[in-house]
């Protein structure tokens, strides 16, 4: 007879019959084992996000220049280190290649730039130190520094067991060597040097957060290797600033593996069967008990544990449903005892709900204005955001870029990060002391914040008519239903202006019942005829459209809407046409 107890199978011998491998068939009794010292011994760690450490490792070679992929990237760093979310976090600071010192010295990237901070107190640091680099021209020497970046986390992890230390990787390309630039021997070293980081104790994980996707393979090999799957890959989008601070909080998640040690007895070695594990998430929560399982794999959605060698357990580990809930927040507590007279509970039956991956694939925050993080929660097999709260990648900014003066006199564009424009650390938007925004403006000459770029030609920058910079109105009367820039109906051309969009071709959005486009207006079809006005005398021919009452037209759509001819112009002209719904259209051309 077979039973189970506690991921152990425990074999039941007959009394009669034949004994279990005794050849007499006699029943043979055994001697009792000697018993174990009475212990009872415990530990108490804050769960929260408190027990991760994070080593960034950016890559300053001269092809972070293009694209804006540096000041993204650093404007996404100094926003992660600042936000309170992430209080109790540790951070440090590595480049490469280095500000100072050989690039393919691997020792010189065991110093950190800066060394370890607690967030948010250390944030002020790396936000400094991020100001005062820029992209080098250079090589890419990912293996040296990831040698020397591996060294300084091992160093750290075994300073404070309690806490894991993980290496996050920003990179736009693939690794290239001192000996052998760009060679596939560089690749081959990268991959080995995070491999042995992950399977050498202490164990130092490697995540790969990759800017361009022109490097897809060797930046997956990198991340598998160093036991995270395959990289984060940001593209070149407006969002990019945004995607990386969500892709740091992915590893920041994905790294937080709520490991605990086991208090050590002097003695005696502890076996699974003599602990026992609880949380709470605050003090004026109920303590929850939670159970052993045999192994990762058998984790469900109910609460549970497991060790890290069932003979000689040194390290408890929650399942990734209990580490969430300890995650949601940071005042959270793990306590792990070992004797006591208590133990782990059974293991009980799980929830038929799936399993979801390690690795959370949404970040969710409370909300998008000042937001906290919300640990994602596993709904059958996948993650998703808790009520009340919201994907982050929802939390968009305005559709209109804004700009921001770097310290050498030139300007970039600004990152948006949680809803925000931000600007890279030492830089100002346009408009503040000593950072004039150009005179005119178009998609790659942004306004500043509190302004939108309105082009006189409703063409959405796509012409090379200069617009002018705009006041966001903060209040709008009623009006009529206008297509924005980004192809979206507002209720008005001032509703469209408060959020910083200019107006486009109505042709990109659906009209509203009964009317039909009219550049970025909408007429009614019963009673409005749309005019369409060019003036050709200014250098740039400005066009500007209208809903003229339908009653001024004859029936054959002659509108007589182009004259008189204003003043400097010689000629206007009139053309007019009905399409094949009946709506109708006059064109005026106002000549020199």
């Amino acid at each position: 007879m077979k039973a189970r107890r506690g991921g152990i199978v425990v074999v039941a011998c007959a009394a009669i019959a034949v004994a279990c491998g005794a050849r007499t068939g006699l029943y043979v009794p055994t001697a009792p084992p000697a018993p174990r010292p009475t212990f009872c011994v415990g530990a108490s760690y804050e769960a929260g996000f408190s027990d991760l450490d994070l080593v960034f490792l950016l890559d300053r070679s001269d092809s972070m220049n293009d694209g804006n992929k540096w000041s993204s990237a650093t404007a996404a760093l100094a926003s992660f280190v600042a936000d309170p979310a992430e209080s109790g976090l540790g951070a440090a600071l590595v480049f490469f290649p280095p500000v100072a010192g050989d690039p393919c010295a691997s020792d010189g990237y065991a110093m950190p730039a800066v060394p370890m901070q607690i967030l948010p107190a250390g944030a002020s640091k790396i936000t400094g130190a991020l100001g005062g680099a820029a992209p080098a021209i250079g090589t890419t020497p990912l293996a040296e520094a990831l040698r020397g970046v591996v060294e300084y986390a091992r160093g750290q992890r075994l300073a404070d067991p309690t806490r894991e230390v993980a290496v996050a990787v920003i990179t736009d390309g693939a690794p290239e060597g001192c000996a052998e630039p760009g060679s596939a021997q560089a690749v081959a070293a990268v991959e080995s040097v995070a491999a042995e980081a992950f399977t050498d104790e202490p164990s130092v994980m490697t995540y790969v957060i990759g800017l361009s996707i022109g490097y897809v393979d060797p930046m997956n090999a990198m991340a598998a290797a160093g036991g995270t799957q395959q990289a984060i890959l940001i593209d070149g989008s407006p969002n990019a600033a945004q995607n990386i601070v969500n892709a740091l909080s992915e590893a920041r998640d994905a790294a937080s593996k709520c490991r605990f040690p086991i208090p050590p007895v002097s003695g005696v070695q502890v076996q699974p069967s003599d602990l026992s594990v609880t949380y709470q998430t605050s003090s004026s929560e109920p303590i929850v008990p939670v159970a052993l399982e045999d192994g990762l794999d058998a984790c469900g959605s109910s609460d549970g544990f497991v060790v890290d060698d069932p003979s000689a357990p040194t390290r408890v580990q929650l399942c990734p449903a209990t580490c969430a809930k300890v995650h949601t927040k940071t005042t959270s507590k793990v306590v792990v005892t070992a004797g006591c007279g208590e133990g782990a509970p059974e293991g009980g039956a799980h929830g038929d709900g799936g399993v979801c991956p390690s690795q959370a694939v949404v970040t969710c925050v409370s909300s998008c204005v000042s937001p906290t993080y919300v640990q994602p929660v596993c709904t059958f097999g996948e993650w998703t955001c808790p009520d009340g709260s919201r994907d982050k990648l929802s939390c968009d900014c305005p559709a209109v870029p804004h700009g921001c003066c770097i310290g050498d006199g030139t300007w970039t564009d600004a990152s948006c990060v949680n809803a925000k424009w931000t600007c890279p650390p030492g830089a100002s938007f346009f408009g503040e002391a000593g950072c004039a925004p150009p005179a005119a403006c178009a998609p790659l000459l942004p306004c500043a914040p509190g302004s939108f770029c309105s082009a006189p030609d409703f063409s959405c920058g796509t012409s090379n008519a200069l617009g002018a910079c705009t006041t966001e109105p903060a209040s709008c009367t009623t009006g009529d239903p206008v297509c924005g820039c980004d192809d979206q109906l507002h209720a008005s051309a001032c509703d469209a202006a408060s959020q910083g969009v200019d107006l486009g071709d109505a042709a990109n959005c659906s009209a509203p019942s009964g009317t039909f486009g009219c550049g970025p207006y909408f007429c009614r079809s019963a009673d409005q005829v749309c005019k369409k006005t060019i003036d050709l005398v200014k250098t740039v021919a400005a066009t500007s459209w209208a809903c003229v009452p339908a009653s001024k037209c004859s029936n054959s759509c002659s509108c007589n809407q182009c004259q008189p001819c204003p003043a400097g112009h010689s000629k206007c002209n009139e053309a007019c046409s009905t399409d094949s719904t009946g709506d109708r259209f006059v064109t005026c051309s106002e000549l020199p």
